[in-house]
């Protein structure tokens, strides 16, 4: 069931101890265990710095606050993005 599901929070802590507990990797060496930050309206300029230091897999933006830019931005650092 872990493959079908996606952990995520606008709390970045929780993604944070997700990671330091599931730490397993697929053989392709992604995470198995995928992890998203969520935000909301306010979205810090190093907001992608942010999820990869936690090791957050995702990046989960606002329908208002998803740019080109910023899915760019995200997509070039190898993470994923939903809005």
């Amino acid at each position: 069931m872990v493959d079908q599901c996606s952990f995520s929070s606008f709390d970045h802590e929780r993604v944070a101890n997700i990671r330091k507990l599931r730490k397993e990797l697929k053989p392709d060496g992604s995470h198995r265990y995928v992890t998203g930050c969520l935000f909301g309206d306010d979205v810090p300029e190093n907001f992608v710095e942010e999820c990869e230091a936690i090791g957050a897999t995702e990046i989960h933006l606002k329908y208002d606050t998803c740019t080109k830019e910023r899915v760019v931005a995200i997509h070039e650092r190898g993470l994923r993005s939903m809005a």
